[in-house]
């Protein structure tokens, strides 16, 4: 435990908050500005309407407004801080409202940093156990639609755990009979 949290080292971060948004910005060492927003949810749960309050949809990656040509990627492979700074970004919003469950929705088809993304996030959630990830009592939903996956994180401790719970299951049954 004492190595995992001496390795654990994210990027300083600045947070812009709008009026259905949250964004947030960081450089890497290597000069890439990489954007994590996030984006009140609007009708992702149709049978549970009251959940759009509750609720925001989140993506990283690099930002948009990158100035500079994105440096080639070095030779040691990916920049674990991008992780810790993901992950400290996404628990400190968990940390700050009980109440509120993130959504992750990433396509990959036909889009390989998509994919490639999609692929990483899960890869950090299955890493080890969310709870130990996030430092909170926190449920991870995983879904599959075609070329769609899509990861719902709750705390435990949400007022809304049970409405979360039904408005995935309902999703789930959905899925199956498409």
């Amino acid at each position: 435990m004492r190595e995992e949290l001496s390795s654990y080292n994210p990027y300083k971060y600045e947070g812009k908050i709008g009026t259905n948004a949250l964004d947030y910005t960081f450089v890497t060492d290597v000069g890439i500005k990489y954007q994590v927003y996030f984006i009140h949810s609007q009708g992702d749960f149709p049978a549970h309407p009251h959940l759009d309050n509750q609720t925001y949809t989140f993506g990283f990656g690099p930002s948009v407004e990158q100035s500079t040509p994105l440096p080639a990627a070095p030779r040691a492979g990916i920049d674990k801080r991008v992780k810790d700074t993901i992950i400290d970004i996404l628990r400190k919003i968990l940390q700050g409202d009980k109440d509120m469950a993130l959504l992750y929705i990433c396509s990959s088809g036909g889009d390989r940093q998509s994919a490639a993304r999609n692929k990483l996030f899960n890869a950090w959630l299955r890493e080890k156990d969310p709870k130990a990830l996030f430092g909170l009592q926190i449920t991870v939903h995983t879904l599959k639609v075609d070329d769609t996956y899509m990861s719902i994180l709750v705390r435990d401790a949400n007022e809304y755990y049970i409405d979360f719970e039904e408005a995935i299951a309902i999703f789930r049954e959905q899925i199956k009979n498409k």
